[in-house]
């Protein structure tokens, strides 16, 4: 018989059972939530009305003392308007004398100047930066239609003193704080950086623009592969005009911000600016080529240095540098020759060397406008005269004839002073001989009083050589 088990199971067995919520008890956690929500949201909404209402204080005391700052630069722009001293020294304040006594000089400067310029204390604030107590202002003047910024300094001081010695608090025209002159930065490009601060920052980026142009300039003229990276720091520091830093070897030029005075509003780094930089750059570059082969005076080589480092600035500035003979050089054979010419200088270089230069073996040849080396030539034996040094002035001219060396020795022992001397045309011609000459006619004199006189001047082994 076979075994038969009963499998069979209940079938409520292993349900769960359901036990429902009260309804009460649910609603009373809701509830309990809810109210929980309420009060975070109550306390946020107190906290942020609370934090409104200070910042808006705040904001209200902030533009109060801002309003009031901006009403003592009013005062003080419309007393130097009106002439009235008393009012502006009144708002001039310092611990020592000297700066009420350097404003009294800025006023009577300022009243000077509208009797002979067409100057408008227009009082514009076009910057205005509070720090505490401090603040830095700059106010526009209009000077012949050009805009200017002036920068001053503000204290607010409290109530001093007491009965007729009480000094009112409020603004006042302090000394310049040259600390505060706003946060850091740098400008980078290729070859050069400049570093500023914040008061400088249109100045910075014109003089960016204007010093990438100036080197892609120089880069056509003369080579510059081994140029080493150029940095600029502008600093609010009263140094008598731009230089190069002594530190180490570094090509570090050191630039006192305009703004320590007066500088132009739209542009600060203006043409006075760029030739003060334009010069010391210039110079820099052209030196750095010739190394330790500096010119001996009075050397053509010596006039070669500095026509280039004229050239370079005229083209800088676009201003006329008058150097026709390496304007035409560059002109007739290329701006790639300057480099050449450069390079090749030697302390006791010759005009000669163009021959090399160009390929062309004789400088009669070379259609080039010679008029400011003959002014060079012409200053420099006048100096040479002065300075009695025989020897070197009688390296520049050609004295082969008697007669050449007698009028030669008439102007050396001549008791009459020189008088300034400007190459204004030149004629090539022959000399009696076959020698190659030229005629240079000469403006002699000053101003609007001069006369005109012709000089000869010889090519004597390919070099120029004054005749007579």
């Amino acid at each position: 018989m076979g075994i038969q088990l009963d499998w069979q199971m209940d079938a409520g067995k292993g349900r769960s059972r359901q036990h429902p919520e009260d309804p009460q008890e649910r609603r009373a956690r809701y509830v309990g939530l809810l109210r929980l929500l309420l009060v975070i949201v109550l306390l946020l909404a107190i906290i942020g009305l609370v934090v409104y209402l200070v910042a808006r204080r705040l904001e209200q005391v902030n533009s109060r003392v801002e309003q009031l700052l901006r009403d003592t630069v009013a005062a003080e722009v419309a007393a130097l308007r009106i002439g009235d001293a008393a009012t502006f020294l009144e708002i001039q304040r310092s611990a020592t004398d000297d700066w009420r006594l350097a404003q009294q000089a800025l006023f009577s400067l300022m009243q000077a100047r509208k009797q002979t310029s067409d100057i408008r204390l227009t009082g514009r604030i076009a910057d205005l930066e509070i720090d505490g107590p401090r603040a830095r202002v700059q106010v526009e003047e209009i000077e012949n239609g050009v805009p200017y910024l002036r920068t001053w300094f503000y204290w607010r001081y409290d109530d001093s003193g007491s009965g007729d010695d009480l000094l009112p608090g409020g603004w006042y025209h302090v000394p310049p704080d040259y600390t505060f002159w706003g946060a850091a930065a740098t400008l980078e490009r290729d070859r050069f950086s400049i570093r500023y601060r914040a008061v400088d920052a249109l100045l910075a980026q014109q003089m960016a623009d204007v010093v990438a142009m100036w080197l892609e300039q120089v880069c056509q003229a003369l080579p510059c592969a081994a140029l080493p990276p150029i940095t600029v720091d502008i600093v609010p520091v009263p140094l008598p005009e731009p230089a190069w830093s002594d530190a180490g070897s570094a090509w570090q030029l050191v630039l006192p911000s305009p703004y320590m005075d007066r500088a132009r509003a739209d542009a600060p780094f203006d043409t006075p600016q760029r030739i003060a930089m334009g010069t010391l750059l210039a110079t820099r570059l052209t030196d750095s080529l010739i190394a330790e082969r500096q010119p001996i005076y009075p050397a053509d080589a010596h006039y070669v240095r500095s026509s280039v480092i004229a050239w370079l600035v005229g083209r800088f500035v676009q201003v006329g540098s008058s150097t026709y003979l390496l304007d035409s050089l560059a002109q007739q054979y290329g701006t790639a020759r300057l480099g050449q010419l450069v390079q090749a200088l030697q302390p006791d270089s010759s005009i000669s060397l163009l021959s090399s230069v160009t390929g062309v073996p004789n400088l009669a040849q070379m259609p080039l406008d010679w008029r400011d080396f003959f002014t060079w030539r012409l200053a420099t034996e006048d100096d040479l005269i002065l300075r009695r040094d025989e020897p070197r002035w009688l390296s520049l001219l050609d004295v082969r004839s008697e007669a050449d060396r007698a009028a030669a020795y008439a102007r050396y022992n001549s008791s009459t002073p020189p008088e300034p001397k400007i190459a204004t045309a030149v004629l090539p011609q022959m000399a009696a001989d076959g020698t190659p000459q030229v005629r240079v006619t000469v403006r002699v004199g000053a101003n609007t009083i001069y006369r005109e006189e012709y000089v000869l001047f010889n090519l004597v082994d390919n070099v120029w050589r004054r005749a007579g």
